[in-house]
């Protein structure tokens, strides 16, 4: 058996499964066994089906996992200290290389367990929650958090360049990185026009769009973070019965959206899909991506529906400003009248939302490149 042990620790399982396959890859390949904790049970924002295939796929590739039972609330006292002694008791009976650990509240009680255990840890932040525009009891709580705990944080990952300016040469932590997100593959989102003409016929039939009908998308979870009623008022007020808009991703505000939509009268144009797995083809088939999120950090959604190609307009915010370098295809999250006019200037056709140019932009964010960032931020955990 390998004595060369690393934990992998999120608050949720969700976080894993989107964000860390390609961690437990590079790591496997780096020489080291790999354990996972986290919270399979609750607070998840992928499917119960895809929990059971994470499982398996971890069974598969011989990674032991552990039920840790964090809470999403940070202000959940009893329920942090139960998911701390729980990570201890792990830490304490295994001998682990290091940790990396993601998710805030996942972070915070690896680095204390890993500072009184002395292990070693890697942070990945994934946008942290003080940044340009966030409300002040964010920058007095979290700020002053983080800068204590990279005290006890050997390797510092940032994954939007306005994190890392903010954190570098003030932060503790001995080593601060800056990533370009967990990357996707770029190739795997090109179609050719054949394709993509295929798809869109498809995905349209599927959809029950009609030839005048034109599909609006969005990507991200359910909740009031995702600010997808920002849409869905604009589109209400534009009174443009042909632009439908559909929505992916799951939450707890999914029942809050719909009476929202029934109080609207939009039911004949806003419609939930749920998780889905073929987000590929959905941005490929829509005819605009709508990204309206009040906070991000490096944002997978809107890098998939450049790469395959989809017109896009997009909130003003940190990682969506990185990645859509043209102001024109950004606004204001609670700027309603600037949405309703680029959606208007964008029906009207008076400017083109994709430029060719967006995959080029993509090129650091391609699977290849961050892997080798990675692979350079667990390299500085073994110095």
């Amino acid at each position: 058996m390998n004595n060369r042990k690393v934990l992998l620790v999120a608050s949720v399982a969700s976080m894993i499964c989107q964000f860390n396959r390609n961690n437990i890859r590079i790591l496997t390949d780096m020489g080291y066994d790999v354990e996972v904790a986290c919270n399979f049970r609750e607070g998840n924002t992928c499917t119960d089906l895809e929990i059971r295939n994470l499982k398996q796929y971890l069974t598969t590739h011989k990674i032991r996992y552990y039920q840790i039972d964090f809470l999403r609330n940070p202000a959940h006292i009893a329920g942090f200290l139960k998911a701390f002694r729980q990570l201890y008791d792990l830490c304490q009976n295994t001998r682990y290389q290091f940790i990396h650990c993601h998710s805030p509240i996942g972070s915070v009680a690896a680095r204390i367990v890993g500072h009184k255990l002395n292990i070693p840890v890697a942070y990945t932040a994934h946008g942290f929650h003080f940044y340009d525009g966030a409300p002040l009891h964010n920058w007095l709580i979290y700020y002053p958090l983080e800068y204590f705990l990279s005290n006890w944080t050997k390797v510092l990952i940032t994954i939007t360049d306005e994190d890392f300016k903010r954190v570098n040469h003030k932060f503790c932590a001995q080593y601060i990185v800056h990533t370009h997100g967990i990357g996707i593959d770029v190739r795997d989102y090109i179609l050719d026009e054949t394709q993509r003409q295929l798809t869109r016929v498809r995905i349209r039939t599927e959809l029950g769009l009609s030839e005048s009908d034109k599909m609006l998308l969005s990507v991200g979870e359910l909740i009031n973070r995702k600010n997808h009623k920002a849409i869905i008022t604009a589109l209400q007020q534009m009174n443009c019965p042909h632009l439908k808009y559909y929505i992916c991703g799951i939450g707890d505000k999914l029942n809050f959206y719909k009476r929202f939509v029934k109080k609207c009268g939009m039911e004949q144009q806003v419609f939930f899909l749920g998780f889905r797995n073929d987000i590929r083809d959905l941005c490929a088939s829509c005819d605009l991506f709508v990204f309206p999120s009040r906070q991000e950090g490096m944002p997978v959604a809107l890098m998939e529906a450049m790469a395959s190609g989809a017109p896009v307009l997009c909130s003003d915010v940190r990682g969506n400003r990185e990645l859509i370098r043209d102001p024109d295809r950004r606004f204001p999250t609670t700027d309603l009248n600037c949405i309703i006019n680029k959606l208007v200037k964008w029906e009207n056709g008076e400017f083109d939302c994709f430029l060719s140019k967006d995959r080029r932009n993509l090129q650091p964010y391609d699977i290849r490149s961050v892997e080798k960032e990675i692979r350079d931020a667990y390299q500085k955990m073994e110095q």
